[in-house]
């Protein structure tokens, strides 16, 4: 997982949510997820690419195992990564937050999206702050 320098390119506004690549565009993660379930029946988005993108809430984003983030901003963080964290109460299930799969988020840009997950997962987003 690597935390980015890069400026943000331009990007054009979503408008087709039931792709499995997204390059250049400004994408809504409810819509992603709404998509996602309306094509498959499944609440968990797996395998879907986004490639210089900007990703906007608000929401909270779950990865699962087999995501990848490489160059990516995550987000407003006033100089605290905590800001962005939020660990799950029940070592189970997390409702209310997108599940993602096998998921590769290559040069994104993160608006208004907290993030949740199993300890390792969060721990790493905070060591990012430490190495920038």
């Amino acid at each position: 997982m690597t935390l980015t320098n890069r400026k943000a390119a331009a990007r054009t506004l979503a408008t087709d949510y039931k792709q499995k690549t997204f390059k250049d565009k400004n994408l809504l993660l409810f819509e992603v997820f709404r998509a996602n379930l309306e094509q498959t029946g499944e609440v968990t988005v797996k395998g879907v690419s986004f490639i210089n993108c900007q990703i906007e809430g608000p929401a909270v984003m779950l990865p699962l195992s087999g995501c990848k983030f490489d160059d990516c901003n995550f987000g407003i963080t006033h100089g605290d990564m905590r800001t962005l964290i939020l660990y799950p109460a029940s070592t189970e299930r997390v409702t209310g937050a997108v599940p993602m799969l096998d998921c590769v988020f290559e040069a994104v840009d993160f608006f208004s999206v907290g993030f949740t997950g199993q300890k390792p997962f969060l721990d790493s987003m905070l060591e990012i702050e430490s190495r920038a």
